[in-house]
């Protein structure tokens, strides 16, 4: 039998009795049925709790960690026995007590939040510490992924060109191949000749932030190649499927009816920067479906401008385009 406190001070006040009638009354007239002073009645044994103890956590109590891999260790001290089994539990990633032989437990992947870390040993009896070891901490971690692929990036543009209103081949060119993406608007006067051109990318690596996460930054950026060449550039989400060696002006996917971001482009080779936060939370949250970016000039009906960006497949890796993402994962 296992005695709390008010068992064990009933306990010795039942046991402060006998001794205390079998001196006051001898013999003759003893407080138990047995009278024998040479085999006075036997004290039961009452047995003690265990205690828990943790050892190596690597932080203080209460204190914010911006790591998400935990590892706990703890060990049991039995004052009349042995240590038998431990059960653990963290809160609130766990409902119930996991019981376990072993003195160690490692958690992965915690999203932010705060937490409380229990533990308690089981004694030779069956009896568990009462009063669990516990920690309480929190975890607020912000990642950092930066997607800058190669030639397996997907990117292409497209030339619209027309003379006397009529269309010419490089309507249907594909330029999925290309070492740059370009956009521009030429009208040149006296030749009845109008061209268009711009950009597509996919950044399918956006698959691979989990769905959960709460993206606070998503910088969208291109390295401009050309000196010359200004305007204010819009970025749009597109709409449906297009494949980087099979679009062109005549069948480019719908684009353009929204606008993400803008930023003006002036002159000379530098990376420029669109924000695309929350595009970015909508394609993680499923709210829109990754069918890339579409880009061009905001105004493609005033004068003549052209601007040249390095593409996935351009030969300095720095020059390619590039989506920077800060996010965080909650519990």
């Amino acid at each position: 039998m296992i005695f709390g406190g008010l068992e064990k001070k009933i306990l010795r006040k039942c046991v402060m009795g006998v001794v205390g009638c079998s001196l006051a009354f001898g013999l003759v007239t003893g407080c138990g049925k047995d009278n024998n002073p040479v085999n006075p009645p036997e004290t039961p044994i009452v047995n003690q709790f265990p205690d828990t103890y943790l050892t190596d956590i690597p932080f203080d109590p209460f204190e914010t960690i911006n790591y998400d891999d935990v590892n706990f260790g703890w060990i049991g001290f039995d004052p009349d026995g042995e240590i038998e089994l431990y059960k653990y539990k963290l809160s609130p990633l766990m409902n119930d007590y996991e019981v376990t032989p072993n003195t160690f437990k490692s958690f992965s992947d915690l999203g932010n939040g705060d937490y409380d870390f229990y533990v308690t040993a089981m004694d030779d009896s069956g009896a568990w510490d009462p009063t669990p070891a516990e920690i309480s901490f929190t975890v607020y971690k912000e990642y950092t992924m930066t997607f800058q692929p190669g030639p397996e990036g997907i990117d292409s543009y497209v030339w619209g060109d027309w003379v006397n209103g009529n269309p010419l081949e490089w309507c249907d060119y594909n330029y999925g191949g290309s070492d740059s993406l370009m956009i521009a608007y030429f009208d040149v006067e006296g030749n009845n000749n109008v061209y268009y051109i711009r950009s597509f990318l996919k950044f399918d690596e956006l698959s691979n932030i989990p769905p959960n996460a709460d993206i606070s930054n998503a910088k969208f950026s291109l390295y401009k190649t050309n000196i010359s060449g200004f305007g204010e550039v819009q970025v749009s989400k597109v709409n449906n499927y297009w494949g980087e060696y099979f679009v062109t002006w005549n069948n480019q996917p719908s684009c353009f009816n929204s606008v993400e971001a803008v930023e003006f482009i002036p002159n000379g080779d530098i990376r420029h920067y669109w924000d695309l936060t929350d595009y970015a939370q909508s394609v993680v949250n499923g709210e829109y479906s990754n069918y890339g970016l579409g880009i061009k000039f905001v105004d493609e009906s005033n004068g003549s401008h052209i601007i040249v960006f390095g593409s996935s497949d351009h030969p300095d890796p720095s020059k390619r385009p590039k989506l920077e993402l800060v996010y965080t994962i909650d519990q």
